[in-house]
């Protein structure tokens, strides 16, 4: 079925009248929040409904939150409403006012929790199970770090003692256990969860893959540096329209040269940014200051929101990113490999 021809004064973008209309293949719609994703597939379904005489408890239409499946599945009882009073003698939306009750506009959890119920005998299951709580799940999951953690204290592995030793205090292991849970939570989020956790020493032991990873460090850091020195020229650009600031603009400017030193041909050179002290301690904001520039108060703040702004960052990338040299990233990798393993 063809595309219908979008009319004049309709509400619809081109973009959207294709994605309410496209047949024949499969669609995705990709678009900010807010931009009308919901009422696009709003009016998906009542097309289908309204132009291609499908019944609304032959479709499938799955969420992500219980809100969005409320929300749909209201928006579209409201719209065949609408329409039936507008065509009252129309039996076919007559039937649609009756048949949303049993439309499955749901989460994918819940649509998946159905089917099983409706087919337990194809899986072999008791017809009478249930899904557990969210407290169950982490009752039992406490429950088999502890089985687990204690076999092997029980067993004295000397591989085991020595990764406690590394991620636990001189107390408790609570964090031992919290890294055990945060493994846990990340492996199930994936599609193969043991295979997502075999794959997790491949860094550890081979070389390319630390190399990738140190590239992908370097990387991540460029974009903090690069905001940082966008934050630090836009400091100097809200103090250059006042007055009395030249120790300011002094201060920023020391640092504007180091930080294009840093970033000198599109590279970031790591070893003068870790051997360099940056982000030196701004002047007073006086009240001599504040009063020559009491027309632009706000611009005074902004200036010096931007200029921390700077300093955060670069902390932040010197930190978390260069606190360490490449080669004793790639030595401590593989001394950790076996206790990842």
């Amino acid at each position: 079925m063809t595309i219908p021809e979008k009319p004049q004064g309709v509400i619809w973008t081109d973009a959207q009248w294709q994605s309410i209309y496209a047949t024949g293949q499969d669609v995705l719609v990709a678009a900010a929040a807010g931009s009308g994703k919901t009422a696009v597939l709003v009016e998906r379904i009542i097309q289908k409904i309204l132009r291609d005489g499908i019944d609304v408890d032959r479709l499938l239409v799955v969420t992500f939150t219980n809100l969005s499946a409320r929300e749909m599945k209201h928006r579209v009882d409201q719209r065949i409403q609408e329409a039936s009073i507008a065509d009252p003698a129309n039996a076919h939306l007559k039937n649609q006012r009756i048949k949303i009750h049993q439309a499955q506009i749901s989460t994918l959890h819940s649509f998946c929790l159905k089917l099983i119920q409706q087919h337990y005998d194809v899986l072999n299951i008791d017809p009478n199970f249930r899904t557990s709580s969210e407290a169950e799940n982490i009752l039992l999951l406490e429950q088999t770090i502890d089985e687990v953690i204690e076999q092997h204290y029980d067993i004295l592995d000397p591989a085991f003692i020595e990764l406690t030793e590394q991620l636990s205090s001189d107390r408790s292991d609570d964090q031992f256990r919290m890294i055990i849970k945060q493994l846990y939570f990340f492996s199930v989020a994936n599609p193969d969860p043991t295979n997502w956790l075999d794959q997790l020493v491949t860094p550890y032991e081979e070389e390319a893959q630390q190399a990738q990873l140190i590239q992908l460090l370097t990387d991540l850091s460029k974009v903090f540096i690069t905001a940082a020195y966008d934050a630090l020229n836009k400091a100097y650009d809200l103090f250059s329209m006042m007055d009395g600031v030249d120790k300011h603009l002094a201060v920023i400017e020391d640092e504007r040269r180091l930080m294009g030193r840093v970033l000198e041909g599109g590279f970031i050179d790591i070893p003068y940014l870790t051997g360099h002290e940056f982000g030196a301690r701004l002047p007073n904001v006086t009240a001599k200051i504040k009063e020559a520039n009491e027309m632009m108060v706000d611009a005074l703040e902004d200036a010096k929101l931007q200029y921390k702004k700077y300093k955060s960052l670069i902390d932040k990338v010197k930190n978390d990113y260069f606190s360490r040299e490449a080669d004793d990233l790639k030595a401590d990798m593989q001394q950790l490999a076996p206790r990842v393993k």
